[in-house]
């Protein structure tokens, strides 16, 4: 890219290449979310009676908090670029497993549920990959550019959605949701890869830390000891 339209959007020499990853990161997201919701909407006001309308918001409410208790007590301990990467991993498997249930059962709950409690989940998670992958000085900065995917991201959606669904079926829009989001975790995984480095190198510095520490501990007791 332009380097003066670099300079102009605030990115600084070096930064080129993953404020662009990033960006794409968010891209990518952001057109799964508009994929699964057309899917979950085309599908579940196509087959579900309207009564069942109000018992899939409660259902996807319960699921949601559920899920997100079990991701907060996760991701201190798992670092949010592979809690992303888990999570879109997992999500992309259970679309595949909801749309295969449709296809046999022709219930729709599953899916409008699954669709409604992930999203939810994957929008913060790849926000927190995008803030991890950057510091404090330079979020400042790239982060108000890298928003502009989000925008840009349902600005496409919205306009190839409608076409998607009439050529291939609302049904199929799931798989591709799944696809889409397995390439938005391969993504995250490789924008982020010094930032995992990073994050194993400073725990096992801090290992080595602890463990020098102890060893000295040690022989100075052991020292003390043997004073007269």
């Amino acid at each position: 890219m332009n380097p003066r339209l670099l300079a102009l959007l605030g990115v600084r020499h070096g930064e080129g290449a993953r404020t662009g990853r990033l960006f794409v990161l968010i891209l990518l997201l952001t057109l799964t979310v508009a994929v699964a919701k057309a899917a979950q909407q085309g599908i579940f006001l196509a087959t579900a009676a309207r009564e069942r309308i109000a018992d899939a918001f409660v259902l996807s409410a319960l699921v949601l908090a559920l899920c997100s208790l079990v991701v907060s007590a996760v991701a201190g301990r798992v670092g949010p670029v592979r809690l992303f990467v888990g999570l879109a991993t997992a999500v992309a498997v259970l679309f595949i497993g909801a749309w295969t249930v449709f296809l046999v059962h022709a219930d729709p709950m599953a899916l409008y549920v699954l669709v409604q409690a992930s999203i939810g989940l994957m929008v913060v998670q790849g926000w927190s990959v995008a803030t991890e992958a950057l510091d404090v000085r330079s979020a400042k900065r790239l982060l108000p550019v890298i928003g502009n995917a989000a925008g840009l991201g349902w600005t496409l959606g919205g306009f190839a959605v409608a076409p998607l669904s009439h050529l291939i079926g609302a049904v199929a829009l799931v798989p591709v949701a799944a696809g889409l989001l397995l390439a938005t975790a391969a993504l995250a995984l490789g924008a982020c890869r010094k930032s995992i480095g990073c994050e194993i190198s400073i725990r096992l510095y801090t290992m080595n830390l602890l463990r020098s520490d102890s060893l000295l501990a040690s022989q100075l007791f052991s020292t003390v000891r043997e004073l007269p």
